[in-house]
């Protein structure tokens, strides 16, 4: 009795666990691997895996998709503080963010691989904080002395009369702060005008259009951000 082609065939089918399709057979396709993403981020992470940083900070995410590309990526901000998601679907593997505020976040990325099949998120934590105080250089100079020179009698100031108020400014040692080093002067006359910007303000002119008496205060700061303040008396008839 002759074999079938066929059986033969069906047998070697089901030895290899091909596919079959009628007399013939052929291998199967091969197995595509599911989706994964991994999130990566251009800061140090802690031990926890989390990453802190400061208000202000934009640090910039990246997506390693893994299986059959091409690949869409779906991001999600969320601010744990206040229960708050921003949506990014459709998107690159490239996402940069400022935080600007105090919070807890989370960022997470998903993938869409050309199949339709979506990842698993991944999901990097982030504490955000104020960014720490920077204490003051111990190598300092010292201060500058600063005086008021003019007007010579502040207590006999004449209304409508134009008056030159002028500020002195002098190193107090060797070495220490001096006139070049001053960054803003403010003047605050009693009758609520201001007066002032630059180091060129030293010296500046006001006229008093009512008597009365009142306080003139002078702030200066040095470009240290330190700031020294004055007052004189004035009387106006």
């Amino acid at each position: 009795m002759k074999t079938s082609k066929c059986l033969v065939r069906s047998a070697a089918v089901a030895v290899l666990g091909l596919a079959s399709s009628g007399c013939g057979w052929f291998w199967p396709p091969p197995v595509q691997p599911e989706p994964t993403v991994v999130l990566a981020v251009d800061r140090s992470r802690n031990g926890d895996d989390s990453i802190s940083i400061s208000t202000g900070d934009q640090p910039f995410f990246t997506a390693v998709a893994n299986g059959v590309s091409p690949f869409r990526y779906d991001w999600k901000v969320t601010n744990r503080s206040v229960s708050g998601d921003i949506e990014f679907p459709d998107s690159g593997p490239e996402l940069r963010w400022l935080f600007e505020t105090v919070g807890r976040y989370a960022v997470q990325v998903t993938v869409i691989d050309s199949l339709g099949r979506e990842s698993w998120p991944d999901v990097l934590e982030i504490l955000v904080t104020d960014p720490p105080e920077t204490p003051p250089p111990s190598d300092f100079p010292a201060p500058f002395l600063v005086a008021i020179t003019s007007p010579v009698n502040p207590a006999n100031l004449t209304v409508g009369q134009a008056v030159t108020f002028t500020a002195v400014v002098t190193a107090s040692v060797a070495g220490g702060a001096s006139v070049d080093d001053v960054l803003v002067i403010l003047w605050d006359f009693p009758d609520g005008s201001f007066a002032g910007s630059g180091p060129d303000k030293l010296s500046v002119p006001h006229t008093f259009l009512f008597p009365g008496s009142g306080v003139v205060f002078l702030d200066i700061t040095d470009r240290w951000g330190r700031i020294t303040f004055l007052e004189i008396q004035i009387v106006v008839r």
